[in-house]
């Protein structure tokens, strides 16, 4: 897959005014017209991606989806995970807004409520296991600590 990001120059939390002008930076610079004899080229196979680029970054939808199938290609990559949990299952703390789950080492694995998505892949900060959290359905907000509270 094309990383149509470092193409623009640019990275994921870039806003789209941020891309629009690095796509305008790039297609100045690489513009066919404004080569030499003899380079015209390999800038013409740089132009042409600049512009897919911006054809995918530019559209917020199109974004969207290239953003989502970047994450997957992350979390397919050779990522070694201790465990695959669910978020229902993780102790939810309404005074810090964020989700915990105990790792083996003792430590806790820490996800914040603006970090949720799909999947999640927390690292433990003592030792080197990784947890692969899903979130299959939304989590509603509440003032319980778990799951098993909201069952009762």
């Amino acid at each position: 897959m094309e990383d149509y990001y470092g193409i623009l120059g640019t990275s994921v939390t870039s806003t789209k005014e941020d891309l629009r002008k690095c796509y305008i930076k790039k297609m100045l610079q690489y513009h066919p017209d404004k080569q030499q004899q003899g380079e015209q080229h390999g800038t013409s196979v740089e132009f042409h991606k600049i512009e897919q680029a911006w054809k995918i970054l530019g559209d917020d939808i199109q974004r969207k989806q290239y953003d989502t199938l970047l994450k997957e290609q992350c979390l397919h990559q050779d990522v070694s995970v201790s465990e695959k949990i669910f978020i229902e299952d993780m102790t939810w703390n309404s005074d810090t807004h964020e989700y915990k789950w105990p790792c083996r080492c003792g430590d806790i694995y820490i996800l914040g409520e603006d970090a949720v998505e799909d999947r999640v892949i927390l690292s433990c900060e003592t030792c080197s296991l990784s947890v692969l959290v899903h979130t299959c359905t939304p989590v509603k907000v509440c003032e319980t600590n778990s799951l098993q509270d909201i069952q009762r």
